[in-house]
């Protein structure tokens, strides 16, 4: 892990805002170094300002676990917004979630419903098994029994565990 810390530090420093946000995530998450809220967002703000759509994503979740005050409501799912129209697929997942509890953005299951397809889509497994609940209960898309198999098969695929059929015991 040593030589990535190494590695991303480098890339940040010769103006590769993509290692700044990887490394940003690796002090928020306390991988490999120790854990530093004050760094991560200042490495994912320090992306985000250049442009980099998983530093925004950075930002937005420092934002929501509340380590960082948010200038205003919009202020998050701006920086969702931003990133997911970067083709950040932990933009749109973001973003999909504050639709679909209403926090800081209207309550819109429809739209809650497009962007976890579009983060599926993308690879965010969780995104697939939130789609697939969604589609269970009809919230913001039509009941489809289908849908919910796929989206659930997809999300194991993708390593979402809670998606994965549980083996059955002799």
């Amino acid at each position: 892990m040593g030589r990535a810390i190494s590695l991303y530090q480098q890339s940040c420093d010769g103006g590769y805002q993509t290692g700044c946000a990887r490394l940003g995530e690796l002090y928020e998450q306390g991988d490999g170094v120790t854990q530093d809220k004050s760094r991560a967002s200042a490495l994912f703000q320090h992306a985000c300002d250049a442009k980099d759509a998983r530093g925004c994503v950075g930002v937005g979740r420092l934002y929501i676990d509340r380590t960082l005050t948010a200038p205003n409501d919009s202020a998050v799912a701006m920086l969702f917004d931003r990133a997911c129209d970067d083709g950040e697929p932990t933009g749109c997942f973001e973003l999909a979630k504050l639709h679909e509890t209403g926090v800081n953005v209207a309550q819109e299951l429809w739209r809650a419903s497009y962007l976890y397809r579009q983060a599926c889509e993308g690879g965010v497994g969780e995104a697939c098994w939130r789609l697939a609940a969604m589609y269970e209960r009809g919230a913001g898309v039509r009941r489809n029994p289908e849908e919910v198999t796929a989206n659930r098969r997809r999300a194991c695929q993708l390593g979402y565990a809670a998606a994965c059929p549980v083996p059955k015991g002799p």
